[in-house]
């Protein structure tokens, strides 16, 4: 191996041990002379700093090249050692001249991860790795083989603090993406890995080209980085002596406390360190393992030409006990149980326990009904609330549904094991979605739920049945303010009570509403509809608002949809406006409960919209249409609603979706 002059590295050491720093000046100005004889040919010029650190960066490449063949050659192979000596006189020039390596040779990563950082120039992702005594901040550039880590900044830890120094100017507030935006962004995602499932399943059955496939999911990897990159609104600020401010981002409380403590413990015993460019080199090459198993920036769909598998329907789990579990304070904690499902990658908290006080192994016994479209996994938290606004995760735990064998419909009993101590006894029932919505008539000529809806209000003498009634005003006089309301299932068993009480007498089944939890309350609006003999919106009509949502002309689409809700039978229709004007008034409080009209249109969309099973094939067609269905028909004007079309006027709107259809 020879440099540009035609001088090999042990040559060069040889020459630079019988005159250390004349040599090496002489080396410096052949190396210029002969880079500068070079240049001629070459259109641009390179600077006078970066033509002097070339032939540094050359001994450095010499250095690690070295190092790798010391490391694999035998001892007993002729030129070992001629390679340990050269290796060790690399190593010695370059201590000579104020660029050898620290102390910081082969130390690996104490914690690494993939994190929004706030430049001047907007978000930008970063690989962050703490070592002992420096947090380096890393840019991948490219992908494959073809990828490559660069330094954008680090930070000796014993200069680090996350306080400003006194008279530094602190920076101003963090512009956050609104929730409207990234619901807008999560039903994008959520609709284009669906659209990826069906192509793969047209590819297997027609062995068509993948060139349309490998688009989607490369614009599936863009959406999924746009959501991250803006739903990171948490900020850690890191300063340096000088005052300059590092703005790092993360979209989950538990993970920037998680580097603000890292951070904090290590630098505890770190030492001052000054790394030079060699340094540095020698650090992101050490931690390459680490920066690529930290990237998880790309998609969770699956990249090979397998379907991936998905849960819809319902999950029945029921939460018996933990154990083993490690209080967050002194004291015996308060401990209670949360569960959130994920919906194609995307995790909501679906469920949560009653507070079991003062317990390290609490019994909680309570089962949930959890509607799920797109599921994979279940994530479990175990908490302790410490009072009314302050909670402390103690562990946390997953749980593979498919790894679990839930498919096959019987129950499953696990304990899941919880970071980073203790686990949480589990039982999982799985019913698909054909089986959840079956629909079937009542037994009973004398109940509420299964009944078809006119018949109900006849009975009742009402235009809305009453339990719809009574349970949405409660949900209004003191479950607006719920986080999740609609979103969280309530306890299994307290639905049930509440539906019994409604089954033997309404007044009796209106006075357990205005006592029991809230989210029993609105689990009852939804099993109510979703246990109708046939949906809100009725077999016949739903072939049509799947065509109609599809129309382009908008003015034509808005007059269609509305025409078509007035094509509704009256009880039906009445029953649909008053619970449009009850969820639009839930949306009104979303800054506050987090349920927009596009989360309550995906909770209630297959409820109120899903034909029976077995009634229409669009049913399979048109898995997912449900949600955007009820989504433009909540959102459009109240005043178009209001006014029914004419008989005439409604069959000429008939004909035009079939005529564009």
């Amino acid at each position: 191996m020879a440099d540009c002059t035609g001088e090999t590295p042990v040559s060069i050491i040889q020459r630079t041990r019988r005159s250390r720093l004349s040599t090496l000046f002489v080396f410096f100005l052949d190396y210029m002379r002969s880079s500068a004889t070079k240049m001629k040919s070459v259109r641009h010029r390179v600077p006078l700093e970066e033509l002097l650190r070339k032939p540094v960066d050359k001994l450095q490449n010499y250095s690690l090249v070295l190092k790798d063949l010391v490391k694999y050659t035998p001892r007993d192979h002729g030129d070992f050692d001629l390679l340990l000596k050269t290796s060790q006189a690399v190593t010695d020039l370059l201590k000579s001249i104020n660029q050898g390596p620290t102390d910081t040779e082969g130390k690996q990563p104490l914690k690494s991860e993939v994190v929004v950082q706030l430049t001047e120039n907007g978000r930008k992702f970063r690989q962050l790795c703490l070592f002992e005594d420096v947090l380096l901040c890393v840019k991948q550039k490219g992908s494959g083989r073809q990828r490559k880590y660069e330094c954008k900044w680090y930070l000796p830890l014993t200069e680090l603090t996350f306080h400003p120094p006194p008279e530094t100017e602190v920076p101003g507030p963090i512009s956050l993406t609104s929730h409207q935006e990234l619901e807008s962004l999560s039903g994008k995602i959520g609709k284009l890995k669906y659209d990826i499932r069906q192509e793969q399943t047209d590819k297997r059955k027609g062995g068509k080209s993948s060139s349309k496939l490998d688009k989607m999911r490369k614009k599936l990897r863009e959406l999924e980085a746009s959501l991250r990159l803006n739903k990171a609104g948490l900020p850690l600020r890191l300063f340096d002596v000088e005052g300059r401010a590092y703005t790092l981002l993360f979209c989950q409380e538990p993970a920037r406390y998680g580097w603000q403590d890292a951070i904090a413990s290590t630098r505890e015993t770190a030492k001052p360190v000054q790394l030079s460019p060699y340094d540095l080199d020698a650090l992101i090459r050490r931690s390459r393992r680490s920066l690529r198993k930290s990237d998880s920036i790309r998609s969770v769909v699956i990249e090979a030409d397998v379907e991936e598998e998905f849960l819809t329907g319902i999950l029945h789990i029921q939460v018996h006990s933990a154990k083993g579990i490690i209080a967050s304070r002194q004291g015996k904690p308060d401990l209670f149980c949360t569960l959130l499902v994920d919906c194609y990658g995307r995790f909501d908290r679906k469920a949560k326990t009653h507070v079991v006080k003062e317990s390290l192994s609490p019994a909680w016994e309570q089962e949930f009904d959890i509607e799920v479209e797109g599921a994979q996994s279940v994530k479990i938290a175990c908490c302790d609330r410490r009072n009314m606004l302050m909670e402390d995760i103690c562990g946390r735990g997953q749980v593979e549904l498919l790894k679990l064998g839930v498919k096959n419909g019987r129950r499953h009993t696990v304990d899941v094991k919880l970071m980073p101590r203790g686990s949480v006894k589990l039982s999982v029932t799985y019913s698909t979605g054909l089986q959840s919505l079956s629909r079937k008539l009542s037994v009973s000529d004398s109940g509420i739920f299964g009944i078809p809806i006119g018949v109900l209000c006849q009975r009742e003498r009402t235009r809305v049945p009453l339990v719809v009634t009574f349970c949405c005003e409660e949900i209004e006089r003191r479950g607006l303010d719920e986080v999740g309301i609609y979103r969280v299932s309530g306890v299994a068993s307290d639905v049930m009570s509440l539906k019994q009480a409604f089954e033997r007498d309404t007044a009796e089944g209106a006075r357990l509403a205005a006592e029991i939890d809230i989210h029993a309350v609105s689990g009852l609006v939804k099993m109510f509809f979703r246990e109708l003999p046939e949906p809100l919106f009725t077999n016949e009509l739903y072939p049509r608002l799947v065509d109609g949502i599809a129309l382009g002309e908008p003015e034509a689409k808005k007059r269609i949809m509305a025409s078509l809700v007035h094509a509704l039978p009256p009880i039906n229709l009445e029953t649909t406006l008053y619970l449009f004007r009850h969820l639009r008034r839930v949306a009104s409080e979303e800054r506050v409960n987090k349920m927009s009209l596009n989360n309550l249109s995906t909770v209630f969309g297959p409820n109120l919209l899903r034909p029976a099973m077995g009634s229409s094939d669009y049913a399979a067609i048109a898995a997912m249409s449900h949600v955007g269905i009820l989504l433009y028909l909540i959102q459009l004007p109240e005043e178009l609603l209001a006014s029914p079309p004419t008989p005439t006027r409604l069959h000429a709107q008939f004909q035009t979706i079939e005529e564009e259809t």
